[in-house]
């Protein structure tokens, strides 16, 4: 759970009202920053609606390792 929360904790934040679109793009920009361009299913993430794409950001963040870090350097 820990991994989770921090991941979610360096994201930018996205206001609950904001509209639908603004944060769909917002979504897509942090799943093209971590070179995403396909769902697990296959699909381009710019097919995806907004509850997909926040499935795929949360798995993404959860695997995402940065091994420019040293605390990420065993993977």
């Amino acid at each position: 759970m820990g991994i989770l929360l921090e991941a979610v904790k360096n994201r930018k934040k996205i206001s609950q009202k904001a509209p639908l679109e603004v944060k769909r793009e917002i979504v897509l920009e942090e799943l093209r920053s971590m070179n995403v361009t396909t769902s697990r299913a296959g699909q381009p993430i710019e097919a995806l609606g907004y509850e997909e794409l926040k499935e795929e950001w949360v798995i993404a963040s959860i695997l995402w390792v940065d091994v420019e870090n040293e605390n990420g350097k065993w993977f």
